[in-house]
C-alpha cells in the first residue's frame, strides 16, 4: 500500500508547515502517515499539557493517549486541531522499534516492528499519526496473528500515576430489561452538557463518577426519572499509567497487591491498553502514594496529583 510519510522533524516544529505539506495531500485523496517526534516520559507529558493549558478531559481518550509519547506536543496538538478545523480526523498508533532502528527520521514504516497493524489501520483511514516508542532490552515480541505480542516486566509497563481528586460516584438502579432506561438517563445527562467516566453498565445497575461540581445536576436528573440511586461525593480515581498494560497477566494483581500493603478498598475499576483506573476514597490518596512508590516503583516525581 503506497502512502505519504511526513516527518515532524522535516517540519522544523513547525504545526503550519506541516498543515501546509499534509492538506493538499489529503483533499487529493491520498494516504499520509505523519511520524511525531520520539517519545518522553508520561510524566513530562502531563507537564507539558500543564503548561499549555490543555484541557485533560477531552484529551483523554484513546487518542491522545498516544500524544503522550510526542516530544512536541504542543505542535501535536495544534496541529490536530488545523487538521480537524478542515474536516479531517487523523488516527493514532504506535510504532515500536528496537533500539537503534529508528534515527527519527525515515520515509517507510519498514524500521517499525507492528507494520502489520500500522497498514491496517492505513487501510481503514487516510491520515495515521504515528508515535515512534523504543522497546526496551527487557521485551520479547513475537508474532500473532500477523501483530505483535509484547512481553514487558512490571518496571515497563507502569511507569507513573495520575490522581484526580474531587469526584462523585453514583450507582443507578432499574428494573429488569432496562437498557432503554439507561440510554434515556445518559440522554438526559448528555443533554445537561455533563461529562461521565468510569462508565460500567452491570444487568439493571449503572455506575459512573462525576466531577464534584456537577453531582447536583446528576441527582436532580435521577430523582426527576424516578430511579432509586446512591451518591458519594468522597471519591478520587488513581490512574495507573504505562505501555501495552492491557490483557498482561499479572499487572491487576501487582496492582492489588500495592492497595492490599496500605488497607484500602477499590471500589471500581476500569482499563484501556495504557490505563489501569481506580475508585477509592478520597481520604486514602497519600497511602496509595507511598505503595505506588514501595510496591509498585513507581519514582516519586511521576506521581501526580490534580
Amino acid at each position: 500500500m503506497y502512502a505519504y510519510v511526513i516527518n515532524e522533524r522535516d517540519m522544523a516544529g513547525n504545526e503550519d508547515q506541516a498543515a501546509f505539506e499534509l492538506l493538499p495531500l489529503l483533499t487529493k485523496g491520498e494516504k499520509v502517515i505523519f511520524i511525531l517526534s520520539e517519545e518522553i516520559p508520561t510524566s513530562q507529558m502531563f507537564s507539558v499539557m500543564r503548561k499549555i493549558g490543555v484541557d485533560k478531559n477531552y484529551l483523554y481518550g484513546k487518542d491522545v493517549k498516544m500524544l503522550s509519547y510526542s516530544r512536541q506536543i504542543a505542535k501535536s496538538v495544534s496541529l490536530c486541531s488545523i487538521l480537524e478545523k478542515a474536516k479531517f480526523k487523523p488516527v493514532f498508533c504506535q510504532g515500536f522499534y528496537h533500539e537503534g532502528k529508528f534515527t527519527g527520521k525515515t520515509d517507510t514504516v519498514e524500521v517499525f516492528a507492528n507494520r502489520g497493524e500500522i497498514e491496517e489501520l492505513l487501510s481503514e483511514n487516510n491520515l495515521l499519526i504515528l508515535i515512534p516508542c523504543a522497546v526496551p532490552e527487557n521485551v520479547l515480541t513475537k508474532e500473532k496473528k500477523g501483530k505483535l505480542d509484547f512481553n514487558i516486566d512490571l518496571e515497563t509497563k507502569l511507569n507513573s500515576v495520575e490522581i484526580v481528586n474531587n469526584r462523585s460516584s453514583f450507582s443507578v438502579f432499574f428494573e429488569e430489561d432496562s437498557n432503554l432506561d439507561i440510554l434515556n438517563l445518559l440522554e438526559n445527562i448528555k443533554s445537561a452538557d455533563i461529562s461521565l467516566d468510569m462508565i460500567n453498565i452491570c444487568y439493571d445497575e449503572l455506575h459512573f463518577i462525576s466531577e464534584n461540581s456537577s453531582a447536583d445536576k446528576i441527582e436532580k436528573i435521577i430523582s426527576d426519572l424516578g430511579f432509586k440511586y446512591s451518591r458519594d461525593d468522597e471519591c478520587a480515581k488513581v490512574m495507573f499509567l504505562g505501555v501495552g498494560i492491557k490483557g498482561v497477566p499479572g499487572i491487576m494483581d501487582k496492582i492489588f497487591e500495592a492497595f492490599d500493603s496500605v488497607k484500602v478498598d477499590i471500589m471500581r475499576t476500569t482499563d484501556s491498553h495504557t490505563t489501569i483506573s481506580c475508585l477509592i476514597n478520597a481520604n486514602k490518596i497519600d497511602k496509595i502514594k507511598e505503595s505506588a512508590i514501595k510496591i509498585l516503583k513507581i519514582p516519586a516525581e511521576n506521581i501526580l496529583e490534580d
